[in-house]
């Protein structure tokens, strides 16, 4: 009978061998894992951030855009061409913020101009608080400002004078400046009973001829192409202080285009100019245009100072006054000339805006205030 062989210890080895191997394994597999799966994170992160700097670029969002291709950059200094991208987006960003910058500067300059203007507009119709409020903001931002400290000046003189009841009287006097020598048309072609003979407009004198031509009308539409350009009326008026004329336009636009200018002389040589700027100190005589003229004006020194009927039209039409306060240095020397000057085809691009002058008054003192 065979006898059996006694093996001992062989089977327990080999399990122990296995369990061994397939520990290792699971080690193996695990540390893997702990290796791959955060690279495959990151990668999908920096895929998500580049996706997204490119979404932005394309939108112009160039602040998201560099912020977003600088994530990838320091995960992945080499992904694609995010470094191109970012170097395109941080070009588009510098000029948005220049172009940024400059807007802001110009909306300064805007509001302080805007304010400025104000504050000269209440003067002249002696709002004395409304003006020192406006010119102490352009104060605040630029103590330079043209003449601002001049007229703050002026202005704290007159409320002191107020305040403690002794104002230095001023005697104001007006001349009328007759427009024969310009005059080429007549109100009552445009206007329908318009106002002529001495007549207060916006609380000042005028005296508007009855007969013949008594207005000037500059180069413009409906027309009129072949009128002069420019025109100067002479007078010799000692101490002016204010100018006031009846003025608007035919066919005016773009709206705040300078479209002419009013240049006075003195006797001394010396000159001041008032520009009129479309939609600012000068608009359409007749209100209910269909056409894109330009009918409102913003500047505080026109006034409406008749308003009636378009002959021509039958709709709205209106007559306003600006006035314009001569600087304090010009209001001791004597006032020789002012010159109408039609700019529009240098200032929009059109012979058709036209200068409608229709009456001049010139407020002088009979000294010059102490």
């Amino acid at each position: 009978m065979p006898q059996r062989t006694k093996v001992t210890g062989t089977r327990p080895i080999t399990l122990w061998l296995l369990v061994f191997i397939a520990a290792i394994l699971v080690v193996g597999l695990i540390a893997g894992g702990l290796i791959i799966y955060p690279s495959y994170r990151q990668q999908q992160e920096v895929e998500q951030q580049y996706q997204a700097g490119v979404a932005f670029q394309k939108v112009e969002d160039w602040d998201k855009a560099v912020e977003s291709f600088e994530k990838v950059i320091a995960l992945d200094a080499t992904y694609k061409d995010t470094q191109t991208r970012l170097a395109e987006v941080k070009a588009k960003q510098q000029e948005a913020n220049a172009m940024a910058r400059a807007v802001a500067a110009t909306a300064t300059a805007e509001a302080l101009e805007a304010h400025y203007q104000k504050g000269l507009g209440y003067m002249n119709i002696e709002r004395w608080e409304e003006a020192k409020a406006e010119l102490e903001q352009v104060f605040e931002v630029d103590p330079n400002y043209k003449e601002v400290q001049g007229k703050l000046a002026e202005l704290k003189a007159r409320l002191s004078e107020m305040r403690t009841g002794t104002p230095t009287p001023v005697q104001r006097t007006f001349q009328f400046v007759p427009l024969v020598s310009l005059a080429n048309f007549t109100l009552d072609a445009y206007f329908a009973d318009p106002p002529v003979g001495l007549t207060p407009l916006g609380g000042i004198p005028f005296q508007v001829p009855s007969a013949g031509d008594n207005m000037f009308l500059t180069q413009g539409c409906d027309g009129h192409e072949a009128n002069p350009t420019s025109g100067e009326i002479l007078m010799n008026v000692s101490y002016p202080r204010a100018l006031y004329f009846l003025l608007n336009a035919v066919c005016p636009k773009p709206a705040n285009a300078t479209m002419g200018r009013l240049i006075f002389r003195f006797d001394d040589g010396s000159s001041f100019t008032k520009e009129l700027v479309i939609g600012q100190n000068i608009r359409d005589y007749y209100l209910d245009t269909q056409a894109d003229y330009v009918t409102v004006v913003t500047d505080l020194g026109v006034q409406q100072a008749w308003s009636g009927r378009s002959k021509m039209w039958g709709g709205r039409a209106t007559i306003d006054m600006l006035t314009v306060p001569l600087p304090e240095q010009y209001q001791a020397r004597t006032l020789v000339g002012v010159m109408v000057e039609d700019m529009s085809l240098d200032g929009t691009g059109s012979i058709d805006p036209g200068i409608m002058l229709m009456g001049m008054t010139v407020e002088s003192l009979p000294e010059l205030p102490k």
